[in-house]
């Protein structure tokens, strides 16, 4: 895997093994809700990817992502896609882009070289389909993050993903636990003022 990418926040840099956010691999992300901040946390790497010409994409998110907010956070637009339901009001319909055309997505970005981050929203989430997107990923830079909602959570254990965080909005910043990182036993929390 190499050396990290750092994440932007030095506190956390120290705390992971990688020194920042693992290479050529998967993460899954468990928020209390959308709109916390989560995102905040991954723009210096957004910025990273656009900065080196790779494509970071969004699959299915839940709110478009607003472009003023990419700006001001450093990215390249002409680097950012989106590809999701074109009417967001129907997300919960069936119309909404299924979790099988979500993973096939994911999966066919990470094995080009072009796309260096892949974020993707699917609804519900098997150990074998981490497994298909941790193949895809290895031996390459890119990394591919995977939301969920706390309430959309399933168990954990055994899952195929590098790493693991939780995430929820205090009265200090973002409460950030990390639940699992390949090769370290105890995971720590970190409050970032975010």
């Amino acid at each position: 895997m190499g050396r990290g990418i750092p994440t932007g926040f030095a506190a956390l840099d120290k705390l992971l093994p990688f020194g920042g956010w693992p290479r050529g691999a998967v993460m899954e992300i468990v928020v209390s809700d959308w709109g916390i901040g989560e995102l905040s946390l991954f723009l210096p790497l957004m910025a990273h990817s656009t900065r080196g010409g790779r494509y970071v994409t969004w699959v299915a998110p839940p709110h478009t992502p607003y472009p003023p907010a990419l700006v001001a956070g450093n990215l390249d637009l002409n680097f950012c896609r989106v590809l999701s339901n074109p009417d967001s009001s129907k997300r919960e319909s069936s119309s909404r882009i299924g979790d099988r055309q979500i993973l096939w997505c994911a999966e066919k970005l990470l094995q080009s070289s072009a796309c260096g981050l892949v974020l993707a929203w699917p609804r519900t989430l098997s150990d074998r389909a981490v497994r298909r997107l941790q193949l895809a990923v290895e031996g390459s830079e890119a990394l591919c993050i995977l939301w969920r909602k706390a309430d959309q959570e399933r168990a954990w254990d055994g899952s195929p993903a590098t790493m693991r965080l939780k995430l929820a909005r205090t009265v200090e910043g973002l409460e950030l636990e990390i639940t699992k990182v390949r090769g370290v036993c105890r995971c720590p929390h970190l409050v970032l003022d975010i």
